[in-house]
């Protein structure tokens, strides 16, 4: 049986999706318009909005907490106790499950967010370094699997937080 709380914040980060979907549809429609055409810019920015309902359908309820947090302040990038971390995946690793062997240390830090960079399945070269990205779906294959970034993701919301 599924907790009545869950089904409300399902609840609830749909109907503040379509909220934003109001708000920031005709603005995604415009630059398609533009970029391929009116033929072209309705079917575009209904697929995009399909791909984008599936994933918040499908995302966790503490994401779906945190998002709702998230909404309620705005700034909260901006706070003066969030630390942020950024690193090098390959180096701060090597892989991704490396990575999350550091969690505790970065916890015991104080940071609060950290951003991974170059995890993405990046093209052949020529590729920026690694930053030209191939497929936004794929993990660059020597740091794991799209798995080991969404566990890696999970310990780090569970360690690195904001406190008070």
């Amino acid at each position: 049986m599924q907790d009545p709380r869950s089904a409300s914040l399902a609840d609830y980060a749909r109907r503040a999706f379509e909220a934003r979907v109001r708000v920031w549809a005709p603005r995604l429609a415009g630059p398609l318009h533009a970029l391929y055409g009116p033929d072209a810019a309705a079917p575009l920015t209904e697929r995009l909005l399909q791909a984008v309902r599936l994933a918040v359908a499908s995302r966790r309820p503490s994401l779906l907490a945190l998002d709702a947090d998230r909404q309620t302040d705005r700034g909260w990038f901006q706070d003066t106790h969030q630390i942020g971390y950024v690193a090098y995946a390959e180096l701060f690793g090597p892989t991704l499950h490396d990575v999350g062997q550091r969690v505790d240390y970065l916890a015991e830090l104080g940071v609060t967010y950290f951003h991974l960079m170059k995890v993405l399945a990046a093209r052949p070269e020529p590729n920026d370094g690694g930053f030209a990205v191939a497929d936004y779906r794929a993990i660059e294959p020597a740091l794991g699997s799209m798995a080991d970034l969404e566990r890696l993701a999970w310990a780090g919301h569970q360690r690195c937080r904001r406190q008070g």
